[in-house]
């Protein structure tokens, strides 16, 4: 399966000292956007970018622009980052985004940055990650004596293997269950 994704982005013009809007305008940011294409649609140095909105497949995400200050390039270099991402590196972040969510701007650009940072475990709920970690690890040994006399059930080691992997459990934007999300 081949995942898709969509770049969207809204300007408006800049009205009043509250930096009102008027006019805002949707633009889908695509391989061969250029400034010089949007200027072609009415698109100028005075306008603002709003807000992005990333769409990977059917699950959407609208990214906040806190300072209403995002430039366009920085649009298209966002663009140019996802382009560049493999499948599974695509499918992480969605994960990602479906665990962190909602997100700003800057989140964006830095789950895209380190993107390599995460390993998502596509359809394993905890038990199973705890599973895999301990298998990773080179066996229920390795955790030595005195921290397996800690434990004496599954749920509470379960619980700690998360907290200390800064990860978790991914739903769908409909609250469907779609795996773990294991971040470094």
């Amino acid at each position: 399966m081949t995942l898709h994704f969509n770049l969207f982005c809204a300007y408006g013009r800049k009205v009043g000292a509250y930096h009102e809007l008027e006019d805002e305008t949707w633009i889908a940011i695509e391989e061969h956007a250029s400034y010089e294409l949007l200027e072609s649609i009415g698109f100028t140095l005075d306008d603002i970018i709003t807000c992005v909105k990333l769409r990977i497949d059917d699950d959407q995400w609208s990214v906040d622009i806190d300072n209403k200050d995002i430039d366009i390039s920085r649009v298209f270099y966002l663009y140019n980052c996802l382009r560049d991402l493999d499948e599974w590196q695509l499918e992480t972040l969605q994960a990602r985004l479906l665990f962190d969510y909602p997100i700003s701007f800057v989140d964006l650009e830095c789950a895209i940055i380190q993107i390599d940072d995460c390993r998502y475990y596509k359809g394993m709920n905890l038990d199973d990650y705890v599973a895999e970690y301990i298998s990773s690890i080179g066996g229920v040994e390795q955790l030595g004596k005195d921290i397996l006399s800690m434990y004496f059930d599954w749920d509470a080691f379960a619980r700690d293997v998360e907290i200390e992997q800064s990860g978790g459990i991914v739903r769908s934007v409909s609250g469907e269950f779609l795996g773990y999300l294991e971040m470094y």
